[in-house]
């Protein structure tokens, strides 16, 4: 899953060239011959659109959602790490479900190092979307009231 840009940086675009913020693909089993972290032709894809006042990173909440581990800023929208321990936008989903960190070069993490979260704001209420080490997902509400996440 990639949110905002690939592993290299660059923006994401559906197959007919369009600039997407979400892209899902099928880049085959960890350590296969043809996976390789990156986007290529041929390879199973799905782009999500986002709601059109929604973008990546918050408006008001000043730490993270409970249970996300990432070491990305909240203000980039993505929390989740490169397989060298800095900022990603990506993860990668082991066949039995648990978030893979991987590096632009395709160094992949070990079972659970990709958890992290994805805030959006459509700058009236900030969501975090959490995904646990092990797989779980949680999504929480900035409370500014209270300064608080809530689920």
């Amino acid at each position: 899953a990639f949110f905002g840009t690939d592993a290299s940086g660059a923006a994401l675009t559906d197959p007919n060239g369009d600039v997407v913020p979400i892209l899902l693909l099928d880049d085959g089993r960890p350590g296969d011959l043809n996976q390789n972290c990156a986007i290529d032709g041929g390879e199973n894809i799905v782009t999500l659109p986002m709601e059109s006042e929604a973008s990546f990173g918050v408006s008001a909440a000043t730490s993270r959602a409970f249970g996300d581990i990432g070491t990305g800023s909240l203000a980039s929208g993505s929390t989740f790490s490169n397989g060298a321990g800095g900022a990603a936008s990506w993860v990668m989903f082991h066949p039995k479900g648990t978030p893979l960190a991987f590096t632009s070069s395709c160094g992949i993490g070990g079972i659970g190092s990709g958890g992290g979260g994805i805030y959006l704001t459509n700058g009236k209420r900030d969501l975090g979307v959490v995904l646990t080490p092990l797989g779980t997902t949680r999504v929480y509400q900035w409370a500014p009231d209270v300064a608080a996440w809530q689920d």
